[in-house]
């Protein structure tokens, strides 16, 4: 806690403009994670044993693996992840316990072995299920618990992530779960580089926020110092609170995103558990999106292999708010840094939310520090309360006034008075006072 004070009011003490000492060049994204932050939101279908037998034990007998083959639809899972606005959807292939959804070579501990469906392959079916409606396949893969005490393990997940990446044509999205610069990651890292190189993957490109709360960090730096220099490793957590949301001068850029199962506290990851309300799907959107990370959110089949009606409804009642909340906004704008930025508002409408981007991110990084709001009424302009500057860690709400990065969401409740004309967006300081000002969009709804 200490080191988290020292940080903020270091921050804070620093002279109006920029924080000091910055240096004249920030750490910009690769196409990679420029790729990943477009996606914006995403989902996770978790599916494998562990929705049999609630555990992750690689030691089970793969004929537990048992769903009925008259009602196991794969196409379902993705027609609720499409309805969701999500634009990857990212399958288990092998999760924790090791168990494998394709009829791997190199394992006895997959669908092959299953009592009801050993003729099927999940991932060829999830990912035709995908191209057939025009979603981008992703897919889950960790080492897994039945390969851990094997001398050979790293040349057993190289020899499946060769038969995942040659097998299946192209795959979007590589979700390395435990990623970190071992010698095995490293390799198989190598291997998706190798035959799939547009693939995002989950360690070299992007990076968790949140520690599956529903909620990034805040303030949220996209630049990061890896703990060997690397992009293989993880940011290095020895730089305080800036662990899981970056550090302002880092020589790596990672995109983040937060992982969320779709039911109260985003667990549990295997079916199933009670679905949140609109509004809390909403607070969960504008904690994790709003304050510039990628969100994906699990949607788990149950044991017939069919997501539930209930998360069914609630995915495509998410989507439809979403656009209804986010669709067109009351006015835009876009700017420098320079100077402060105006927004007209028409006559007549409570402005509720603002969403602030900065568009120069791609060319020049991550610069804003600071910021203000300001809302012009009977002749008069009035600061904007946007909450508490840093979020703390895990919790959900308001907070602004810092980072604004990819994108930032600032709410009001109650809205702003309807006679308020004009919006005023002011930069307060930047973290690099040699470069060019950032070019920012700013928008009201």
């Amino acid at each position: 806690m200490a080191i988290l004070i020292t940080a903020i009011v270091t921050i804070a003490a620093a002279s109006a403009g920029a924080i000091s000492p910055g240096p004249t060049k920030m750490a910009t994204p690769s196409s990679y994670q420029l790729t990943h932050m477009s996606w914006e939101m995403e989902t996770f279908i978790h599916y494998s044993i562990t929705t049999y037998t609630g555990s992750q034990d690689g030691h089970q007998d793969p004929a537990l693996f048992a769903p009925d083959p008259k009602t196991l639809n794969v196409s379902q899972w993705v027609e609720a992840a499409k309805s969701m606005g999500s634009k990857v959807v990212v399958l288990t292939a092998k999760h924790e316990a090791g168990f494998c959804l394709w009829p791997s070579k190199y394992s006895d501990f997959t669908i092959a072995h299953s009592k009801t469906v050993p003729d099927r392959d999940l991932v060829r079916e999830f990912v035709d299920a995908c191209r057939a409606q025009d979603m981008l396949p992703g897919l889950y893969f960790t080492f897994g618990a039945h390969d851990a005490a094997k001398a050979n393990q790293t040349d057993i997940q190289v020899a499946q992530m060769e038969e995942l990446t040659t097998q299946y044509g192209f795959i979007y999205y590589w979700w390395f779960d435990h990623h970190n610069n071992d010698p095995g990651h490293v390799a198989i890292d190598k291997v998706v580089r190798k035959n799939l190189p547009g693939s995002v993957m989950l360690g070299p490109d992007s990076w968790v926020t949140g520690d599956e709360s529903g909620a990034a960090d805040y303030p949220l730096y996209y630049a990061v110092n890896t703990t060997d220099g690397t992009d293989h490793a993880r940011p290095n957590i020895s730089l305080g609170p800036w662990d899981e949301g970056g550090f302002p001068y880092g020589a790596q850029f990672k995109s983040w995103e937060e992982s969320c199962s779709f039911f109260d506290g985003c667990h549990p990851w295997f079916c199933c558990g009670t679905v949140p309300t609109p509004s809390q799907a909403m607070t969960l959107w504008e904690s994790t999106w709003g304050r510039g990370a990628n969100l994906i959110l699990n949607i788990p089949p149950n044991t017939s292999g069919v997501v539930e009606d209930s998360l069914v409804a609630a995915s495509a009642q998410f989507g439809r708010d979403r656009i209804a909340r986010y669709g067109t906004p009351l006015a835009e704008t876009t700017g420098d840094a320079s100077a402060p930025i105006e927004l007209a508002i028409p006559t007549g409408h409570g402005v509720q939310r603002v969403l602030l981007a900065e568009l120069s991110l791609p060319t020049v990084g991550q610069l804003v520090a600071n910021y203000t709001l300001e809302a012009y009424e009977s002749g008069t302009w009035n600061n904007l309360s946007l909450g508490p500057e840093v979020c703390a860690f895990k919790t959900q709400g308001r907070c602004g006034g810092m980072t604004i990065g990819v994108r930032k969401v600032d709410s009001f409740s109650p809205p702003l008075s309807s006679f308020v004309s004009k919006l005023r967006l002011n930069i307060t300081r930047t973290v690099c006072p040699t470069c060019p000002p950032a070019n920012l969009s700013f928008k009201a709804f």
